[in-house]
């Protein structure tokens, strides 16, 4: 069984003397402070390049007074999300359950022992007038040893403030009081990174304001490159992270494309045609989710005369079974070498992305890049108004609204509102071709299954929805005949 919840704390460092100070003056009306001590070790695991914890991700086995069991603590933002599972049988092993959801990130590598940390816990408890935590302290005293090797333990001391149904105003007051009896608050880190020491840093964005082209492009891939990791261990819990995944796999594409001077040329081909294999994955599923949504607005616009009961049960179980589909197929290519070998890319880049001369130029030259892909988007834009346009020109220019939006969503740190002007014009762009991207799509289904029926008040209702998914889409498509960028 495994059970996620998300939290966040700060952290503090202390010296091995200092003592929780006096809260009284802090705590709200009716609250009382409850305290007491537990004992805690936690056995660590991770691969041997340690690929976890260069992700932010940990892997721990707990056993002492309290929370026994395993825990694995995933990046959330500026939280995490911890999951939790039981110990069952061999407590030496890693569950199946866990092993999976960290399989991409840890490229399928064993998992194995790193180190031991041994906790005394003295937790205070702030507890309100109907018995809730409103915030939990947690002192620690840590005594750490590293797996297989002869090193001598390490100890220190860290304080957690982990938030629990109080409010922010209750916290900051605790952290203003431990700061002023000389707690320094540190930037959260995983124990383990402590006791292993540095590891090989993944790319992290430079000065806010880059000063050169490649690393406003760098900063760009970077969140990119978070995105598809966050998206691999959010698919493998069953979440749907389907959009936001297969949204960074475009991004990253859309760069290669518009800033290809920018980089080696076989080098990105080869990333890029990786990167549309998995978002071809994502992409079968995510259309089915959208053509469900989508279907089931238009039924909702039928004549009251059209009974959609039968036909709408055929078309959810048909969608549904479509999607199911999908999906095995997507998780089983993601247990794939080829997509191990597209994560261990995606990092590579990150350290050390293939640039030419050109990325050194000033950041002020991406304007250039964002002008360029506008004026390519315009020139689609028109050739889709054209009286004979067909659905190939409405979809490129639907493809080329995409890489304006993500050349602008790049562009912002520089250009600042021009930039976040475009990317708003752009998405709404996107909506209007979409939609007659989606009517399209929905009408070949419901005419598929319309001819496989065998005729009757079936086949009439799929015969009005068709018409009507006709219409929706030739209203779309005039509208997109409307569109200028320029």
């Amino acid at each position: 069984m495994v059970n996620p919840y998300r939290a966040h704390e700060d952290a503090f460092e202390v010296d091995v003397d200092w003592a929780v100070p006096d809260l009284t003056a802090v705590l709200p009306a009716g609250a009382v402070l409850e305290q007491h001590t537990v004992s805690l070790s936690s056995r660590y695991f991770d691969t041997a390049g340690r690929q976890l914890l260069r992700h932010g991700v940990t892997l721990r086995l707990r056993t002492g007074d309290a929370e026994n069991g395993w825990q694995l603590n995933i990046p959330d933002g500026s939280a995490r999300t911890e999951i939790r599972a039981a110990v069952d049988g061999n407590a030496r092993a890693v569950p199946a359950q866990l092993r999976e959801l960290v399989y991409g990130v840890a490229r399928g590598a064993q998992l194995r022992l790193v180190a031991t940390l041994v906790t005394a816990r003295t937790i205070t408890r702030v507890v309100g007038p109907d018995g809730d935590t409103l915030v939990e302290i947690d002192d620690d005293l840590v005594t750490a040893t590293r797996a297989g090797t002869d090193a001598q333990p390490t100890c220190w001391r860290v304080v957690d403030v982990e938030p629990g149904t109080g409010d922010d105003q209750l916290v900051a007051g605790i952290a203003w009081r431990l700061a002023a009896t000389g707690a320094i608050i540190v930037p959260t880190r995983p124990k383990l990174a402590r006791v292993l020491g540095a590891q090989p840093p993944l790319y992290a964005p430079g000065e806010k304001r880059a000063r050169r082209l490649g690393d406003v492009v760098r900063n760009y891939l970077q969140a990119q490159h978070t995105a598809l990791l966050a998206g691999d261990l959010a698919l493998r819990r069953g979440e749907n992270a389907v959009h936001a995944t297969r949204v960074a796999t475009r991004r990253f594409r859309s760069v290669l494309r518009v800033f290809a001077d920018l980089f080696e040329p076989d080098e990105a081909a080869s990333l890029d045609a990786e990167l549309a294999w998995y978002a071809g994955l994502l992409g079968t599923l995510r259309d089915g989710e959208v053509l469900s949504r989508h279907v089931a607005q238009t039924l909702s616009t039928l004549p009251a005369q059209v009974d959609v009961g039968p036909m709408t049960a055929q078309l959810d179980e048909y969608l549904a079974a479509e999607q199911d589909s999908a999906r095995r197929v997507l998780l089983r290519q993601m247990r794939s070498r080829r997509y191990l070998a597209l994560l261990a890319t995606v990092d590579a880049w990150q350290q050390q992305p293939p640039m030419t001369e050109a990325a050194a130029r000033p950041s002020k030259a991406v304007r250039g890049y964002f002008d360029a892909a506008g004026q390519r988007f315009a020139k689609r834009l028109r050739q889709a108004g054209r009286p004979k346009a067909d659905t190939d020109l409405l979809h490129r220019a639907r493809k080329a609204g995409k890489r304006v939006r993500y050349t602008a969503e790049l562009a912002v740190p520089v250009l600042g509102k021009p930039a976040r002007r475009a990317v708003k014009r752009a998405t709404q762009f996107q909506d209007t071709l979409g939609e007659y991207q989606d009517s399209s799509v929905a009408g070949d289904v419901v005419q598929n299954l319309a001819v496989a029926t065998d005729g009757g008040q079936l086949a009439f209702a799929y015969g009005v929805l068709y018409a009507w998914e006709q219409q929706r889409g030739q209203a779309a498509r005039e509208h997109a005949r409307t569109l200028r960028w320029r």
